[in-house]
């Protein structure tokens, strides 16, 4: 008799539950009652709404509020992220103050930000939604959406769950006139990407004072600000903190505390836009010890020569305490690099050992780095590694704006120096890429030195003319990715274990990851930059047999890429 998944014990039938991707979990919990009874604590502890920039009505959103709500009970996490839709307003709309042109030049360059009706209309539907929530039973708040958070729904959140939040993002939010009611305490977790730093920033300063005894990843920055600043100028930017937030957090400290400068001890810190110099030179109000990090990502930062100098114990600076790096993950983007950084870059990376993750994004480098020394320290310990340079961005499929002297071997010394990696992303020279038949052999050679590699991702994209070309862009990039797998696999069947799942060519940008490709109207030109996940399948059953073969499961960012357990190295984007 066929086992009958009805009679089997609730227990059973979550796990099995477990097992299932959240579409085919709600298809199934939808057949009967008992099934949905089974899955009901699966289907509503971590909420993820998905809403566009820029919208009319959410109509799903909607009718989880207006649910019977009996999942509730189990949701320790809410997440509020932006989903890739096309807009659903006119483009001429400039509620937000932008001009015509400003308009045209974000669609353009992938940047823009929500209407204020419609942050006004997320935040009535979010504060419904929690109150439909138990209190204290959330552990996760996290705001990503562009969208302003309000004060009255975040004073919501903190007053009915406060007591069990561990961690709290917030991208975009409303500076509150009364921070008194905004407290909470034992956050181990803080991301605020977009600060107000034109206004004076007294509740971030307030919420790392009261939680500077359980925090252990903060993330700081300006994010839109940074993005928005390159996309009118095309060029760097310097952010620095208010005083006002370092007042701000010693007034917060007990009064025994205020004469003297408490130490924030971090695992991850994470600065996005600000000048590095001005946060460890004491613009937290606190110090930073640098012993116990293990993750520091420094995106689009200024004051990053005088970084590594602190970071190397070669500053006299005594609000940072710096006795020896114990980093096991690192990531810089940097939009204003040349000789002089990157030889300070190479001084600070090739100070310690141990790196398992590391991700360089550099931009205004005409010369690329020499990866060898730097590989020399850290390459039997890496898992992970991103690694593009380029002069500019790129606007045309004619242009080449990767760095000068990339060399072909670049990928001869990764698989020499990295043999325990997992996921690797870089720019490769396309011109001195030889035909496929004669690269079958060196790049197999390569790729047996990397056992493990289970994804690849080439960043930069071949010349090429679109104009001139009658396949589509998919079609074109998805025979790029075939012959990639060609290569790797030799060309032939072979018995050896194949490890790589996931090929991907092209590399996101901001309005990709945090806006969605499809806000902005539609360019061949960029279609053919944007992000592709292919799917390895070895065995795919053709004429002549069991033949490896590529089928795209994501495009624009990695998010629909459900068998790629390396997201986050494919998530590394530039800001246009």
């Amino acid at each position: 008799m066929a086992p009958n998944l009805m009679n089997i014990p609730p227990e059973i039938q979550g796990l099995l539950g477990c097992h299932l991707h959240i579409t085919d979990l709600k298809s199934v919990s939808g057949t009967c009652k008992t099934l949905h009874t089974a899955f009901l604590a699966k289907l509503y502890t971590r909420v993820v709404i998905r809403v566009p920039i820029r919208w009319s009505r959410l109509v799903s959103l909607e009718h989880l509020i207006s649910s019977t709500g009996s999942g509730f009970k189990f949701t320790t996490d809410i997440c509020i992220t932006a989903q890739q839709q096309p807009l659903k307003d006119g483009t001429e709309e400039s509620e937000d103050g932008l001009t015509t042109q400003e308009i045209a030049d974000e669609r353009k360059l992938l940047f823009c930000l929500p209407q204020i009706s419609a942050s006004k209309a997320l935040n009535v539907l979010i504060r419904l939604l929690l109150i439909r929530i138990p209190d204290n039973g959330l552990k996760l708040f996290d705001w990503r959406h562009s969208c302003a958070l309000e004060t009255s729904t975040l004073a919501l959140l903190l007053k009915h769950q406060g007591a069990t939040l561990r961690r709290l993002d917030v991208t975009r939010y409303a500076e509150p006139q009364d921070i008194s009611s905004l407290s909470v305490q034992g956050l181990q977790h803080l991301a605020i990407n977009d600060l107000n730093i034109k206004q004076r920033c007294e509740w971030p300063g307030r919420l790392i004072a009261q939680n500077r005894n359980s925090l252990r990843h903060l993330y700081l920055g300006v994010i839109s600000t940074v993005t928005r600043h390159y996309a009118h100028h095309h060029g760097s930017s310097q952010y620095r903190l208010p005083a006002s937030l370092a007042e701000m957090a010693k007034d917060t400290l007990p009064a025994n505390e205020q004469q003297m400068m408490r130490t924030l001890s971090l695992e991850t810190l994470g600065l996005y836009g600000l000048n590095f110099k001005n946060v460890v030179g004491g613009a937290l109000g606190l110090q930073i010890d640098f012993d116990s990090m293990t993750t520091l990502r420094l995106e689009s930062c200024s004051g990053l020569h005088e970084a590594f100098a602190v970071l190397m114990g070669n500053d006299d600076s005594q609000n940072a305490t710096l006795s020896g790096l114990k980093l096991k993950s690192f990531f810089v983007r940097h939009e204003d690099g040349g000789q002089a950084f990157a030889q300070q870059l190479t001084a600070f990376l090739t100070s310690f050992t141990g790196l398992q993750h590391m991700g360089l994004l550099l931009e205004g480098q005409r010369r690329a780095m020499s990866k060898a020394p730097i590989l020399e320290m850290h390459g039997k310990t890496l898992q992970t590694l991103v690694w593009d340079e380029r002069k500019r961005s790129r606007e045309a499929t004619s242009q080449n704006t990767s760095s000068f002297f990339l060399k072909d071997n670049d990928l001869r010394i990764i698989s020499l120096k990295c043999p325990n990696l997992t996921a690797l992303g870089l720019s490769i020279r396309w011109g001195v890429v030889p035909p496929w038949s004669a690269a079958r052999s060196p790049f197999g050679k390569m790729f047996r030195r990397m056992p493990k590699l289970r994804t690849l991702h080439l960043r930069n994209m071949p010349k090429t003319e679109i104009a001139a070309s009658f396949l589509p862009n998919d079609y074109m990039v998805k025979s790029l990715a075939s012959a990639i797998l060609d290569m790797y696999a030799g060309g032939k069947r072979s018995n050896r274990q194949m490890s790589l799942t996931t090929i991907a060519l092209g590399a996101p940008v901001y309005g990709d990851i945090h806006i969605g490709s499809n806000h902005f109207p539609n360019d061949p030109v960029r279609d053919f930059f944007q992000l592709r996940v292919y799917y390895v399948d070895y065995k795919y059953q053709s004429v002549l047999g069991p033949s490896p073969t590529v089928t795209q499961v994501a495009k624009g960012t990695a998010d629909d890429a459900t068998t790629c357990l390396d997201k986050d190295v494919l998530h590394e984007y530039w800001l246009a």
